[in-house]
């Protein structure tokens, strides 16, 4: 929980002013939100997912993901996020009728028997409350046979980039890949999809995005280079005993 509160102070002023604006580079930071949410809901649909899906989004920040991408592809959404003022954005700005926000700490959230979701939406929550991680998705494949999670890649590029202070301010502490897998299979979670790719980084200067586009392109299209890119983005499905799976794709 310590290092979810080490955040909280930039994720409060995030839901009061949007989360485009807090990252402070609007080119940039629309840039990356519609490509990594455009991503999330193309694996969602890779797993199975239909009209009739019932969706958990946790993380959900100011709400746009739910609103414009999930409201209208899916039955029902219920969205949690710890900050206060981004359940409030969301409501205001971003409500939709088969939408519910909650403010929900996310590390203590636990289901009740019965419970189910079709789908989990987990875009960039994860390495924000790191310690908790492993009982987050324990206490999920309860109630959940899929999973959509986006994460950083922790290599080198984005281990330094960490050091920065505007990263320190966001909280931002991500997994390797072998130490992010490592928590779903203790939960029975195999990877069905995974995608490595984005070189743009958080908070870049606009001035800088063309260059840094032209470089994502080359470098993740290239095999040897595709390890410097800064996003994980992988779709989980629960297994059973005897191989069988719970989910299509």
């Amino acid at each position: 929980m310590k290092q979810y509160k080490e955040g909280m102070e930039f994720w409060e002023e995030a839901g009061k002013s949007g989360y485009e604006k807090a990252y402070g580079n609007k080119i940039v930071a629309h840039y990356l939100r519609e490509r990594m949410y455009k991503l999330s809901l193309l694996i969602g649909k890779s797993l199975g997912l239909t009209k009739d899906s019932v969706i958990i989004e946790l993380g959900c920040g100011d709400g746009i993901f739910s609103k414009n991408y999930l409201s209208s592809q899916f039955k029902k959404i219920t969205a949690y996020d710890l900050s206060k003022s981004a359940i409030e954005r969301a409501k205001a700005y971003n409500s939709g009728q088969n939408i519910c926000y909650e403010v929900k700490d996310i590390t203590t959230l636990e289901f009740e028997p019965g419970t189910h979701y079709d789908c989990a939406f987990l875009n960039g929550i994860l390495h924000h409350v790191k310690n908790d991680s492993l009982k987050i998705i324990s206490r999920l494949s309860k109630a959940c046979p899929r999973l959509v999670v986006l994460e950083p890649n922790g290599n080198i590029i984005r281990k330094t980039l960490e050091l920065l202070p505007s990263y320190k301010k966001a909280g931002e502490k991500s997994f390797r890949l072998k130490e992010l897998l490592n928590i779903f299979e203790h939960s029975f979670y195999d990877v069905k999809v995974i995608y490595t790719l984005g070189f743009v980084p958080n908070f870049l200067p606009d001035k800088f995005f063309p260059l840094f586009k032209k470089l994502e392109n080359i470098i993740e299209s290239n095999k040897f280079l595709n390890g410097l890119c800064s996003l994980n983005a992988i779709g989980f499905c629960k297994n059973v005993k005897d191989g069988k799976h719970h989910c299509q794709g």
